[in-house]
C-alpha cells in the first residue's frame, strides 16, 4: 500500500461538477475582457518579453517536468518560439526556497526573504535582451508581459513597477553588489536609460498571488503602464500561511481591462505543479486565452483536459506540512489580503496601497484594443480500461447481485478510501470501474456533451453577426435640374 501513496503526498478529493463549472464560468469572464494587443508579428518594429517568476519552491531546472508550473509551462513554451523568431524574448526566475543547500532554502521559503533579489534578477534579463534588440533596431517598440505564481505572482507585480520606474536602463557598465549567494543586492547603473521611465507597455497574469513574509515589505501595486491584466485565485486553498492577495479588484473592472475571478482548488491546482494535474490545466488554458490575445498571431498552445476522475481532484494543500494552520477558513471561506504595499509608502492617502494605480490613459491610447477571443479547449478522451471489453469468467457460483446505487455506492466509497490512503493505483482502478457502469458513462457524456455546447457557445460569439437587410431606397423623383440648396 505505501507504494502506492498519492504520489502528490496529500489526500485529495474529487472535484464536483460544480466546481469544474468554475473553470467554464471563468472563461466566459476573460471572454468579456478588453485585452491590449502588445506585440504583432508583421510589425517590424514590435518586441515582446516574457517574464516568468516561479513559486515558492518550484524550479524548472531542479524539477522533473511532471511537477513543473504553469509559469514554467508558459516559459517552456515562449523559449521554443524565440529560438525562430527573434521578436520574442524570455526571462525566467525560480521561486524563493530553491537554493542549493538547505538551510538557506528553508529560511528562503518560509520568509521569502529573496523577494527583492529576485525581482533584480528578472529586470537584469530584461534589459539584457532590451539592450540587444535596441543594438539591432534603435527604433524597437518593446512591451513586456509579465507571468507569476505564488510568491512569484507578488514578484511580477514588483517587477513591472520596476519596470515602470526605472524604464529601460543601460546594463553596460552598472555597478552590481551581490550577496556570497551571487543575489543582486545592489545596483547603480552609470549610463543614461535606453528607454525613459513610464513608456513600457505592460501586462500582468497573476496565478494564486501570495505575500507571505518579505514581499509584503514591498510595494507590489501594478504601476499605471500596466494596461492589462488576470489574476486567478483558488477557492479552495486553506492555509492560513496563503491568504490570498487582492492584487487585482474583484471581478471584471469597469473598462473590462482587469480582472479577478476565483475558480475551483487549492493553490497548486491553479498555479500548477501537482501530478494530478486536471485543474492546473484548465487553469493554464485560462491564462493562455489571455496571453493570446496580447499578442498576434496567438503563440501560446493550449493544454489537453481529462475527465478522469483521478486527476481533477482539489488537493489538501494543508497536509503538506504539519505546521500549516486553517484557523481563517472556518467559515469556509479564504482569507484575502489587500494591503498591495507598506502603509509609508501612500501618504497621505493610505487607501492608495489597497488598489492599483490607475491606467496611463495617454499610454492606453498607444495600442490596439480587442475582446479577448476564448478557443475550444483540447479534450483528453477517456477510454474504458481493456477489462471492461472482456466478459467475465464464468465461475461454479454467481456474485450476488447489488442494485445499480449500491455498485455507484461502493466503487464511490472504495475512490475515497483510496484517496484517504493515498493509494493512487486504487482510486484511478476505481474510477476507471465507475466508468464502465451505466452512470459513468452518462457522467463522462455529460461532461463531453458540457465541453460541446460551450465550445460551441464561444463559436457562435466569435462568428460575424449578420448584418440586417438595409430597406430599399425609396425612388428619387425625376427631376430637369438639381436642386441647389442654400
Amino acid at each position: 500500500m505505501g507504494r502506492d501513496r498519492h504520489p502528490d503526498g496529500v489526500r485529495v478529493d474529487p472535484a464536483t461538477p460544480a466546481d469544474l463549472e468554475t473553470y467554464a464560468e471563468a472563461s466566459r469572464q476573460i471572454g468579456r475582457m478588453q485585452a491590449p494587443l502588445l506585440h504583432r508579428q508583421d510589425k517590424v518594429d514590435s518586441r515582446l518579453f516574457v517574464m516568468a517568476f516561479d513559486g515558492t519552491g518550484n524550479d524548472m531546472d531542479a524539477q522533473p517536468r511532471e511537477n513543473w508550473t504553469n509559469v514554467a509551462l508558459i516559459y517552456e513554451q515562449a523559449r521554443e518560439l524565440q529560438k525562430t523568431n527573434p521578436t520574442i524574448g524570455t526571462g525566467y526566475v525560480a521561486g524563493p526556497g530553491t537554493q542549493d543547500h538547505k538551510i538557506p532554502a528553508l529560511i528562503d521559503g518560509i520568509t521569502g526573504r529573496t523577494f527583492e533579489s529576485r525581482v533584480e534578477a528578472g529586470y537584469d534579463q530584461f534589459i539584457g535582451q532590451a539592450k540587444k534588440w535596441l543594438a539591432d533596431n534603435p527604433s524597437a517598440d518593446i512591451s513586456l508581459a509579465a507571468v507569476g505564481f505564488s510568491r512569484g505572482a507578488e514578484q511580477a507585480a514588483a517587477f513591472t513597477r520596476l519596470v515602470h520606474e526605472r524604464g529601460i536602463q543601460n546594463p553596460d557598465g552598472a555597478k552590481y553588489e551581490r550577496n556570497a549567494a551571487g543575489e543582486i543586492t545592489g545596483v547603480i547603473y552609470t549610463r543614461p536609460p535606453l528607454v525613459a521611465p513610464g513608456v513600457v507597455k505592460q501586462a500582468a497574469v497573476l496565478l494564486d498571488p501570495v505575500g507571505t513574509g518579505e514581499p509584503m515589505k514591498h510595494d507590489r501595486r501594478t504601476p499605471p503602464s500596466v494596461l492589462g491584466g488576470l489574476q486567478l485565485s483558488a477557492l479552495h486553498e486553506q492555509r492560513d500561511q496563503f491568504k490570498s492577495t487582492e492584487a487585482l479588484e474583484p471581478g471584471l473592472s469597469r473598462d473590462g481591462r482587469f480582472l479577478q475571478v476565483w475558480v475551483a482548488g487549492a493553490h497548486s491546482n491553479i498555479g500548477g505543479s501537482y501530478k494530478a494535474n486536471g485543474l492546473s490545466d484548465r487553469s493554464f488554458n485560462l491564462i493562455a486565452d489571455y496571453l493570446n490575445s496580447v499578442v498576434d498571431p496567438p503563440v501560446f498552445t493550449k493544454r489537453a483536459e481529462s475527465m478522469d476522475p483521478a486527476l481533477n481532484v482539489i488537493h489538501r494543500s494543508y497536509e503538506h506540512q504539519w505546521v500549516y494552520t486553517q484557523r481563517g477558513y472556518r467559515d469556509g471561506v479564504r482569507d484575502v489580503v489587500e494591503r498591495l504595499a507598506p502603509a509609508a509608502v501612500c501618504r497621505p492617502e493610505p487607501r492608495a496601497c489597497l488598489e492599483r494605480e490607475p491606467t496611463d490613459e495617454r499610454l492606453a491610447a498607444t495600442v490596439e484594443w480587442r475582446a479577448v477571443r476564448t478557443t475550444p479547449n483540447p479534450q483528453i478522451e477517456t477510454p474504458l480500461p481493456e477489462a471492461a471489453l472482456t466478459p467475465p469468467a464464468i465461475t461454479g457460483q454467481a456474485p450476488p447481485l447489488r442494485s445499480p446505487k449500491e455498485e455507484v455506492d461502493a466503487l464511490f466509497e472504495r475512490i475515497a478510501s483510496s484517496a484517504e490512503n493515498r493509494d493512487a493505483a486504487g482510486m484511478r482502478k476505481a474510477s476507471q470501474e465507475y466508468l464502465r457502469l451505466e452512470s459513468g458513462r452518462d457522467w463522462l457524456q455529460s461532461g463531453r456533451e458540457h465541453n460541446a455546447t460551450v465550445a460551441a457557445e464561444r463559436a457562435a460569439e466569435l462568428a460575424p453577426q449578420p448584418q440586417p437587410a438595409l430597406a430599399p431606397a425609396p425612388e428619387t423623383p425625376e427631376v430637369a435640374n438639381p436642386v441647389m440648396r442654400r
